[in-house]
């Protein structure tokens, strides 16, 4: 079976020297494509950008999204409805499967149990060596939020990171069909694009500069 090649593309945007690389579907993907960007190659931050869902109701196909903060929700323990474990987890109430019985019922006639979110946890480069650091959210740098909405400091590495998503599909619209969604996927990629280029114009240039 052939592999995936990875392929790191360099040139310039608006003058500013930039590296180009598709990282592929997952978490492991992006993880691995970012790794991979920090070890060969001297980079000063990185501009994340893609589609995503959307579950807010103020916003539709095509609006381009930067995240303030960002989580990984999908660490967890599934327990059973009186299972215990000895990890922390993010709250003090577990997500009950049996509150969202149709029609309602008691919460323990559930037989899916409870799900408790958990910490992720982060090798710092802030940190003592080999000492993991526990954390939820990953909050914006102060240097680029006046740039953009959302700005999160790479735990591992020490790189400013801006998170950028084009809107392609809302949650629970069961109305769209299949070739519907395929052009608002490629309405939220142009849309993700021309944001990405007039954002590293307005980050390197420091100009009042606007998407139109």
């Amino acid at each position: 079976m052939r592999g995936y090649v990875r392929r790191f593309r360099i040139g310039t945007i608006n003058g500013t020297k930039v590296i180009y690389v598709r990282c592929g579907i997952g978490l492991v993907n992006a993880a691995a494509a970012t790794q991979q960007l920090a070890d060969l190659f001297d980079i000063t931050g990185i501009i994340h950008s893609g589609i995503a869902g959307n579950l807010n109701g103020s916003l539709s196909y095509g609006d381009v999204t930067i995240l303030r903060r960002v989580a990984n929700a999908a660490i967890f323990d599934w327990l059973n409805p009186n299972g215990t474990t000895n990890h922390t987890h993010i709250t003090s109430h577990d997500l009950v499967i049996g509150t969202y019985n149709l029609p309602e019922g008691n919460e323990t006639s559930n037989s899916l149990g409870r799900v408790g979110f958990r910490y992720e946890r982060f090798l710092s480069e802030s940190a003592e060596p080999n000492t993991d650091v526990e954390t939820a959210w990953f909050n914006s740098t102060e240097e680029w939020f006046e740039v953009a909405t959302k700005l999160e400091t790479s735990s591992s590495n020490g790189f400013p990171v801006i998170v950028i998503r084009g809107l392609s599909d809302v949650a629970g619209n069961e109305t769209v069909s299949g070739s519907e969604i395929e052009k608002y996927r490629d309405i939220a990629a142009h849309n993700t694009v021309k944001v990405v280029l007039e954002y590293i114009y307005y980050l390197c240039k420091g100009t009042d500069y606007r998407v139109n």
